[in-house]
């Protein structure tokens, strides 16, 4: 009718998108133009990506094109977000993911043999200077957040064993090239993957180049803490790592930061927390720089490892 906003409705039962054949478009496109749209499909799959069910909503306002609503969900986990092309064209997207089980989430994102159980969930907002069609890292700032709690780093996630997928997956976390050198340094507590407590992390983003304010592994045989930046655009590491094997029963270094003196318990592991790390406190501590395809790990303080002076 006159005056009304077009409205377009998709319903689909299968959508399996080749992500080779759907990167950033060079077409320009004019979001005043867009219609109100709705977009449900049973099953749907991008790339290596089966995100499940999904429902997408979007209209046209007075500044922007919006994803009022858009949910994908499968078995394991959920994701949720909302997005906005505006006219002036930039765009910016918030989400929130939530996993019941991430390790079967992760082999179903195209990451298997990465994690076994555990829960999981992350947030963000990430905004660009350009189209929604035109998302490129470099032009990328924003924030995101994460956590996961009783799951394990598996072993065939940094070992030869794992899948291209998956090792590019850890290795982009900086987990790979670490774990790989800890397996000499500190064996014993590598031999069967990395049982954690708590998992989480927090870094902004400007231009591409993410600010690792802290990423945070506590568990039962070993905390680890790394800190500092990473480029998304040139894959180049700037980090340094923080390694605490617990070895004997004595308060480790890590939880003197993150146990509750008063109930004995871990905290949250918050903004303010991540702020407070600092990585010279740890016994072992190391560097990681060069690239996402071949980082380079450097153990520059190792106070554990040397001689005991009663030796």
């Amino acid at each position: 009718r006159e005056g009304e906003t077009p409205l377009i409705v998709v319903q689909l039962s299968k959508c399996h998108l080749d992500a080779s054949q759907t990167g950033p478009s060079e077409r320009s496109i004019d979001p005043r133009v867009l219609p109100a749209m709705e977009f449900t499909c049973s099953d749907t799959k991008y790339g290596q990506y089966y995100v499940g069910e999904s429902k997408i909503v979007a209209t046209p306002t007075e500044d922007s094109w919006k994803i009022t609503s858009a949910n994908f969900n499968s078995m394991t986990f959920n994701v949720s977000a909302t997005a906005d092309w505006k006219y002036s064209n930039s765009s910016a997207i918030d989400f929130k993911f939530n996993s019941v089980d991430f390790g079967q989430s992760m082999e179903r994102l195209g990451y298997p043999g990465t994690f076994d159980d555990g829960t999981a969930e992350a947030s963000g907002h990430l905004e660009w200077d350009d189209a929604f069609t035109k998302w490129l890292p470099e032009l990328t700032s924003g924030s995101v957040n994460f956590s996961a709690q009783a799951g394990v780093v598996t072993s065939g996630s940094w070992t030869d064993s794992a899948s291209g997928a998956s090792r590019k997956f850890v290795g982009a976390l900086n987990y790979e090239t670490l774990l790989n050198r800890l397996s000499v340094d500190v064996s014993d507590v590598l031999k069967s993957g990395i049982a954690f407590d708590r998992l989480g992390g927090r870094a902004n983003i400007s231009n591409g180049i993410i600010a690792v304010q802290g990423a945070v592994l506590i568990g039962p045989s070993v905390d680890i803490a790394v800190r500092g930046t990473t480029d998304w655009t040139t894959k180049q590491h700037h980090l340094k790592a923080g390694v605490d094997p617990k070895i004997g029963n004595s308060l480790t270094t890590i939880a003197t930061i993150f146990i509750n003196p008063a109930t004995g318990l871990l905290t949250y592991l918050g903004k303010k927390v991540f702020e407070s790390l600092e990585i010279d406190i740890f016994p072992l501590q190391y560097e990681i720089t060069g690239t996402w395809a071949e980082p380079d790990v450097e153990l520059v303080d190792a106070r554990l490892l040397a001689p005991s002076d009663s030796n």
